[in-house]
């Protein structure tokens, strides 16, 4: 019912209010109709036709699946898109239901999803932009209650699938990497002595299936095994001396348009991503202190707020989101604190589970203060944050029930 009421509402707010019409379009939508015109893969960035700025197959391949299904309308192709987003918002929203089930109970599990379908970000992405944000978030999710699952599996099938489903998640969200060794040591220590070695094998059999096939193609392309061309501008725009971490700055100006000189005049994005790496390498020399300081400001503005969060939107956007996460967070840490101290319940194991959840949150940010950050990012752990929210909020709820009043769950 909670995910039926939260998909239904995206689905009212696309085609009652038509937002189909006219959504904000990325990257993505071009190089999915590039795709459709036999071009291939191809994104045109500043004058250069790259070819691997954006390793997002899955969600640029089923975009370009749709809208071929709808050749002779731009709007039909368009809404499909904002339909199957919608729809990946409910998938991500059970997934949550899932996790909460399994580290709390049903009712944790049910709060969480309605939080994840309430969250005020996702939703607008998911009706107003074709953006993959909703994807990637399922993609993480879905990795991180697998790997739950493996605690008490010794299913080489499940382990398979779980690297597999890390891989591509590596695809859309690069930001993943961290993640990726944390998860082979998760696997490995999860199962029992005899099979762990076997089981570790699997798990990274199951990313290389997944990533191998980008990895050889950008070989062919590049000659490099490489996953995108573009890490050194991510890292020259969190890093260069006017940024502030962030692709914008406070006065609304991108960070991008103050780029070195020379980048205008290369010719390859192979070019072009190597005088970004120089640039910003030659001004970490110049000041690695300051830039030590930046990578513990970034941390602090990804969890927080950053001066120059949410001046390319209406102030109310700001105000209604807040409202929404700064509640979320603090019952968070409620939730999380009761789970490790939950009665009737293996703490050791749950400090586990803590620790899983912990690391994903931890190498996201890690990998967004050493690169540049977006708000938009976080919302990519926050359906998780949502799970020990709902255990909190259940928590305090429970407090308010009167002596001798029976309380369910």
């Amino acid at each position: 019912l909670v995910v039926g009421v939260g998909v239904f509402t995206r689905l009212l707010v696309v085609f009652v209010l038509g937002t189909f019409r006219n959504p904000e379009l990325f990257e993505y939508d071009d190089m999915a109709r590039s795709l459709n015109s036999g071009v291939g893969y191809v994104y045109p960035h500043f004058g250069v036709e790259y070819k691997s700025y954006y390793p997002g197959v899955p969600y640029i391949g089923w975009t370009a699946f749709l809208y071929s299904l709808f050749p002779n309308s731009v709007v039909l192709g368009q809404a499909a898109v904002l339909l199957a987003q919608s729809v990946m918002s409910g998938l991500l929203a059970y997934v949550v239901f899932l996790i909460g089930r399994e580290l709390w109970n049903g009712r944790a599990g049910v709060v969480a999803a309605g939080l994840t379908l309430m969250h005020p970000g996702l939703a607008y992405y998911d009706t107003h932009k074709l953006h993959p944000l909703s994807f990637d978030t399922l993609l993480v999710t879905f990795v991180v209650w697998a790997l739950l699952l493996l605690r008490t599996s010794e299913s080489f099938p499940k382990v398979l699938l779980t690297g597999i489903v890390l891989g591509v998640a590596m695809l859309q969200r690069g930001s993943l990497a961290l993640f990726v060794p944390v998860s082979a040591v998760w696997v490995w220590l999860t199962g029992s002595q005899a099979l762990r070695i076997q089981r570790s094998v699997v798990f990274a059999l199951g990313v290389v299936v997944a990533i191998s096939p980008w990895l050889i193609r950008n070989y062919q392309v590049h000659g490099v095994p490489l996953m995108t061309t573009t890490n050194g501008e991510h890292f020259w725009l969190g890093n260069a001396p006017h940024s502030l971490g962030s692709a914008t700055l406070p006065s609304g100006e991108l960070v991008i348009d103050q780029s070195p000189a020379a980048v205008w005049d290369a010719t390859s994005e192979m070019e072009q991503n190597e005088i970004y790496w120089q640039a910003a390498m030659d001004n970490v020399s110049a000041d690695p202190g300051g830039f030590v300081a930046g990578i513990f400001k970034k941390f602090v503005y990804f969890w927080t707020i950053a001066p120059q969060t949410g001046v390319r939107y209406p102030g109310l956007y700001s105000i209604g989101y807040f409202a929404f996460y700064i509640p979320l967070m603090l019952f968070a840490f409620v939730g999380a604190w009761r789970v490790a101290n939950r009665d009737n319940y293996d703490t050791t194991d749950a400090l586990w589970v803590l620790l899983l959840i912990g690391s994903v949150f931890l190498s996201v940010s890690l990998i967004h203060s050493l690169l540049y950050f977006e708000l938009r990012h976080r919302w990519l752990l926050e359906p998780m944050l949502a799970i020990f929210a709902a255990i909190g909020i259940l928590k305090c709820c429970d407090r308010t029930v009167r002596p001798g009043q029976p309380v369910s769950g």
